[in-house]
């Protein structure tokens, strides 16, 4: 039997915030559980991982600095113990699966009898949570549920049990007894999500033509998921939607898809609204010629947003029934001071999950709007999702009416104070980029219960129509996904028929203008430029083969769709810099890939640009530390060197039975402004 004796050498763990030191508890093997956390002194190799396998060890996450969750049936750890590029083995500690900010458990417990006498009458205050299972036991949740129910006593009926998940309201006392359940992957609390509350289209160069031909997002459906859609009908609606709206779909009401809050109509004019002339200018949409299907999450009786219990559901529907590929989300989970951000959710991994298992789907989220001067990282848990691309708020030409709190206005170059500043909790860089966001005008709901107040702009061809300003992400975000559209038609007319998310992305974060004097927590990549994006397909759209066949693609701008790369393999090509034009100074390349869900990053690509004897690792890594936590790497070149430039891009540690597929797209621009 193993020794419950640490290596003098092992590391403390740390899942879901809590923090576990072997040097303090070890086990002496897994005669409890199936489940096992192994540390390593070096990225696994194939060969590596093939021998763990033969041990019963089949890796399912990877937990960052060198620590993987693992399952094992056996229930000697002495042989994982004895390889020599293992640097440690623990079971997965019930501590583990309760997320920090719910509270510690005191001590480990096992399910029994004993447990069952242990239930206090306390009077505690209780929580609403989700308690997630572990991938190989997900045909047994009603069994898992029914467990629960009996140790924390709670009443069957008020538990709500989905394919992959048990939520209830239970007594933060009784989070051990549900925990000590081997079955039980995560338990995390459930928090309301809120909502994240033309001249924006001017500063995002989103008037798009080609060759002569306007692109306004033809033949692309965009789902929106909010409060509704204006008074819930497809024919009597405000007319920026006049035959625009596919589909409503009720979430939280049954039979209901109206809107009488607001929000969610005018979210929905960002993405699409018709063109008219008002007072205030024209206001209009960025994708005019593309159809929309709104889902309705507002719930009458909580006042408030519901989303379903399962994220993975509200994804599904439009894109299965209605073949939308573009899914915009302007709400979050609220933020509490007391607490800060949250930690990896089962929301961020549905997310993660849906765009991995359904690579044409773009999905964005609001950054949310809890920044403010001195408060640290606010990112929203939704908007942390490594798959999706997350939309913070700039400013724009317009004006606000004063206010006795209020700014008057924010620079198209600033960012908003309130937009949530990055990074998340895992060390992603977010937001993505941003988009205007203050004081933007979009379509009024004419739903009667719909109330507003403050300043409005109307029509005079169209009388009893309403334009409102709003700001915040919560309209930045609907701003990106029209862009989004645009760009689905471009490569639709380029023979693209089904173009990767992950290629949308990569050309909307490289196109991105860098916004001079702003930090990158702020910013992101920078502030959304349609037009510099677009350029970047006016070219072919390169594929492995091509960069195989020429040796060296052209620099001034393109895009291309990577090949899958499996653990060590090295992808490479070449750009030529005699074809930029003489008044651009600095070449930016940018890759990005989706990666399969987890808190860290799983499968871990690298970029490498190299000219002469100079080579720049993304984000500013190197090769002793390159960036391993982020599925979107940037270098940019400046001054642009006049030899040639090698661009690789390096499968630096991928899972076993695993490969990792991306895209990348360089563009040339006047010489870069150097932010914080």
């Amino acid at each position: 039997m193993a020794s419950t004796t640490p290596p003098s050498d092992s590391v403390p763990v740390t899942i879901n915030g809590q923090t576990i030191d072997p040097q303090e508890t070890y086990a002496q093997d897994a005669a409890h559980t199936n489940y096992i956390t192994i540390g390593v002194y070096d990225v696994l190799s194939i060969g590596q991982e093939v021998h763990l396998e033969r041990l019963g060890v089949s890796i399912r996450e990877n937990l960052g600095e060198g620590i993987y969750l693992c399952y094992y049936e056996a229930k000697d750890l002495s042989s994982i113990r004895e390889l020599d590029f293992i640097r440690q083995v623990d079971v997965y500690r019930n501590k583990f699966k309760i997320q920090v900010d719910l509270g510690a458990p005191t001590e480990e417990t096992q399910l029994g009898s004993q447990v069952f006498n242990r239930v206090a009458e306390t009077k505690e205050e209780e929580c609403l949570v989700d308690v997630m299972v572990h991938e190989e036991v997900l045909g047994e949740i009603s069994e898992v549920a029914e467990r629960i129910s009996e140790c924390v006593h709670v009443p069957a009926d008020e538990l709500r049990v989905t394919e992959s998940k048990v939520r209830l309201r239970v007594k933060r006392t009784l989070l051990p007894l549900i925990a000590s359940d081997d079955r039980v992957r995560m338990i995390e609390e459930v928090v309301p999500i809120v909502l994240h509350d033309d001249v924006a289209r001017k500063i995002v160069n989103a008037d798009i033509t080609l060759e002569g031909l306007p692109f306004r997002g033809r033949g692309q459906r965009v789902a929106v998921a909010d409060t509704g859609f204006d008074r819930g009908d497809l024919e009597k609606c405000h007319p920026a939607f006049a035959g625009r709206v596919r589909a409503l779909l009720p979430v939280s009401r049954k039979g209901l898809a109206n809107d009488p809050h607001g929000h969610g109509t005018h979210v929905c004019g960002m993405v699409l609204g018709r063109d008219f002339d008002t007072p205030k200018g024209r206001i209009g949409g960025v994708a005019q010629d593309s159809e929309l299907v709104v889902q309705s999450l507002w719930n009458n009786e909580m006042r408030a947003l519901e989303s379903p219990v399962d994220l993975k559901n509200l994804f599904w529907e439009p894109y299965e029934l209605h073949e939308c590929r573009i899914h915009s989300n302007s709400w979050g989970d609220a933020f509490a001071d007391s607490s800060g951000q949250r930690h990896y959710t089962d929301a961020a991994k549905h997310i993660d999950k849906f765009v991995w298992d359904h690579p044409e789907t773009f999905i964005c989220f609001s950054a949310g709007n809890n920044g403010g001067p001195d408060r640290g990282p606010t990112i929203g848990a939704q908007a942390a999702a490594k798959n999706c691309l997350t939309v913070g708020a700039s400013g724009s030409t317009r004006v606000n009416e004063p206010g006795k709190n209020a700014k008057t206005n924010f620079s198209p170059g600033e960012v908003l104070v309130t937009s949530s500043r990055g990074p998340t909790v895992d060390g992603l860089i977010k937001p993505d980029v941003v988009a205007p966001g203050f004081n933007i005008f979009s379509a009024q709901s004419t739903d009667p219960k719909a109330a507003w107040y403050g300043e409005q702009t109307d029509c005079p061809t169209e009388p009893g129509a309403r334009w409102k300003p709003l700001s915040g992400t919560s309209q930045a975000t609907p701003l990106v996904a029209g862009c989004v559209a645009v760009l689905r038609e471009i490569l639709h007319t380029k023979g693209v028929e089904n173009p990767p998310s992950v290629l949308l992305r990569c050309l909307i974060i490289n196109g991105a203008d860098h916004l001079p004097g702003i930090p990158v927590e702020a910013q992101g990549f920078g502030r959304v430029n349609l037009t510099s994006t677009a350029s970047m397909l006016e070219s072919t759209i390169f594929t492995a083969s091509d960069a195989s066949q020429n040796p060296t693609l052209p620099a001034k701008s393109g895009c291309l769709i990577g090949p899958a790369l499996k653990q060590g393999e090295v992808f490479r090509f070449a750009l030529n810099p005699k074809d930029i034009d003489g008044g651009a100074s600095a070449l930016k390349v940018t890759l990005a890939y989706h990666d399969l869900p987890g808190s860290k990053i799983q499968n871990n690509l690298n970029l490498i640009v190299q000219s002469g004897n100079s080579l720049e690792y993304g984000n500013g890594g190197s090769a002793a530390s390159p960036d391993v936590q982020n599925n979107v790497e940037q270098v940019i070149l400046d001054p642009i060197p006049q030899t040639e430039i090698l661009v690789s891009i390096e499968a630096q540690n991928i899972l076993a039975n695993s490969e990792q597929s991306f895209a990348i797209s360089w563009l040339t621009s006047p010489p870069a402004s150097k932010g914080d």
